[in-house]
């Protein structure tokens, strides 16, 4: 084993064991001495942050081994997690599972024309083939059900069985690392012969493989550079289904909440309904859950709007300054494609001048990148959103932006207002006691 698998096991440790957080924290040379680290190996885990990590979490292991031996030094290597205020989060926040599960909504597009393919057909060809035959089949036959207004309708009426009706469990992992795992989802998966997953953090992983025998990731093997991402989406959910197909019982964990700007969810409904099979879904704490903390900040005195970065450009959205709101997938902005790669200036400054419109341009806006793992904090930045040009390398598929509002609403109803009040107009609004 070598040191940079010393470190990682460690740092995993730390994540999954809060007793062991607490050690390392009150006795960390013992812990040290205990993973066998180097100098050069304590240094690393001493000045952990998110370049690190996600050298860690599928990252290049060549640059990580480079990182370790000292030949090459990270962006963010001099830097503390703790004290760095204005973290360069572009150059670090790069694995493929961070960009994965943020990104993960399909970016608006205009209405494509019905399918040539009947789905009924392509249904019976997926119940009637195996291998990588019924993979394919599965491929075209989601591909033929991605109508956005059908895969996007409510469904109040969707089956959630109980206990172990469903072959299909979508579940939510929560934000921060294993920390926000619900003990409903934990007992989910205990129970699912195959669980699929999208998620980032060190021990993720491990986590769910203590849980499940077999754990497959599928940012891994569903996402390729400069590739539009419904692709991803389309393998995705095949995966999915060819798995409950086959009569496994099914989990699809996904980091957050599971249909919060997650897609691939939605095709697997509407193809489950096809190939007769039952589908449960699981709530998570989402990104939105996350920023308010972040930001200590409550939605309800002015409200909240929430938007799709690139669908605020496409559909020339209204924003509405009196009102709090929130744009998620800033840093994918103006693409459908999957990348990697940082953003230029050039690539916000459409939404700036769209958003300076509605906005003074010296607004202060706040990015936030909530944290993967209780080993660090949240990356925030503040500044001007006339200014958020300079800020493109800090704007990553990980970050949301935070617009609040800029002053409270001047169209107010003082004839409502006085009426909050009054207990005559309770009796009004409401059955009186008959008693």
């Amino acid at each position: 084993m070598g040191p940079e698998a010393n470190v990682k096991r460690l740092l995993i440790d730390l994540t999954l064991d809060e007793a062991k957080r607490d050690q390392f924290y009150k006795q960390k040379d013992k812990l040290f001495f205990e993973y066998n680290l180097g100098e050069r190996e304590r240094e690393l885990v001493a000045r952990f942050d998110y370049a690190i990590q996600n050298y860690l979490t599928g990252g290049d292991e060549h640059d990580l081994i480079e990182a370790i031996s000292g030949n090459k030094t990270h962006p963010l290597a001099a830097k503390s997690a703790v004290t760095t205020v204005r973290t360069t989060v572009a150059t670090t926040v790069r694995t493929t599972v961070a960009t994965t599960v943020v990104a993960t909504l399909r970016p608006p597009t205009p209405d494509k024309e019905p399918p040539p393919s009947d789905p009924k057909d392509l249904a019976h060809a997926v119940r009637n083939t195996s291998g990588g035959e019924r993979l394919k089949a599965l491929h075209e036959l989601v591909k033929a059900i991605d109508h956005p207004q059908q895969v996007f309708s409510p469904d109040p009426g969707v089956d959630t069985p109980l206990n172990d009706g469903a072959n299909i469990y979508i579940v939510g992992l929560g934000i921060n690392g294993i920390e926000q795992v619900t003990r409903e989802t934990e007992s989910i998966l205990r129970r699912c012969d195959k669980v699929f997953f999208l998620g980032q953090g060190l021990g993720v992983v491990e986590y769910l493989e203590s849980l499940c025998s077999v754990v497959v990731d599928l940012a891994r093997e569903t996402y390729k550079e400069n590739e539009d991402r419904i692709e991803a989406y389309y393998r995705m959910a095949s995966a999915v289904l060819a798995a409950a197909v086959e009569g496994q019982k099914v989990g699809f964990a996904i980091y957050g909440h599971p249909l919060v700007f997650a897609y691939a969810p939605f095709l697997i409904r509407q193809a489950s309904a096809l190939l007769s099979l039952r589908i449960s879904v699981k709530p998570g704490i989402s990104s939105l859950d996350t920023l308010f903390c972040d930001l200590f900040v409550d939605p309800a005195p002015s409200g909240l709007l929430i938007y799709e970065a690139s669908d605020v450009l496409i559909s020339k959205r209204k924003f509405l300054p009196d009102v709090a709101t929130v744009v998620l997938q800033i840093g994918s902005v103006e693409t459908a494609l999957y990348s990697n790669s940082p953003s230029v200036p050039e690539r916000f400054r459409r939404f700036v001048e769209h958003a300076c419109q509605f906005y003074p341009s010296n607004h202060i806006v706040h990015a936030v990148y909530s944290s993967p793992t209780p080993l660090l904090k949240a990356r925030k930045i503040s500044f001007e959103l006339g200014k958020m040009t300079s800020y493109a390398d800090e704007m990553t598929s990980g970050v949301t932006l935070f617009l609040p509002p800029v002053a409270p609403s001047a169209q107010i109803d003082c004839e409502m207002s006085n009426l909050m009040g009054s207990k005559e107009h309770l009796s009004i609004i409401t059955v009186r006691d008959a008693r």
